[in-house]
């Protein structure tokens, strides 16, 4: 059987890199995928998914799919954004934006659909994924690895919006 099997996962940034390797991992394993992204034309090439367009910037976007799809088992939240270049380069427009599509995108999605997973049984470690994913100990909602371990100095926020999910993490901590 394949790890799985009979799961609901939703993917956010899925029509490319990690998004999309995950999306379609998580089909092979036998989830029904839930491939999401502002961009469609890209989502278009996922093999064994279904795919939505969400903007996860939008309130009423991420409360819409949630109504529409139902309860999930597993949510992956990949979409981030890291401004290239130093604070001097970085404009308050850039990086509201950045924080919006790191940080607050994140609590959306969360809170959109933490209620049908608790509801479904809450944390799931038996296969090894869990299902609210984290990096590193298989239980967190985001890609940590992602953001925030770079000692770049071009890559302004980065360190700041990890953080910034930091509280994130220890309220869904609450729910094991």
């Amino acid at each position: 059987m394949r790890r799985l099997e009979g799961k609901v996962a939703l993917v956010t940034a899925a029509a490319q890199g990690i998004g999309k390797a995950t999306a379609e991992r998580f089909a092979r394993e036998g989830a029904r995928v839930i491939a999401t992204d502002i961009n469609t034309e890209l989502l278009g090439g996922l093999a064994g998914c279904e795919t939505r367009r969400l903007d996860v910037t939008s309130d009423d976007a991420v409360k819409a799919i949630a109504a529409e799809i139902g309860d999930i088992d597993i949510l992956f939240n990949c979409a981030g954004f890291v401004h290239s270049g130093t604070i001097l380069d970085c404009e308050p427009d850039a990086w509201a934006f950045s924080f919006d599509l790191n940080v607050t995108a994140m609590y959306r999605t969360i809170r959109a659909f933490l209620p049908g997973m608790l509801k479904k049984g809450g944390l799931d470690r038996q296969h090894g994924l869990g299902r609210i994913e984290r990096e590193r100990r298989a239980e967190s909602v985001r890609l940590w690895c992602l953001q925030g371990r770079s000692d770049r100095p071009d890559e302004v926020g980065r360190g700041g919006f990890r953080g910034a999910r930091y509280p994130l993490q220890r309220d869904l901590s609450r729910h094991d």
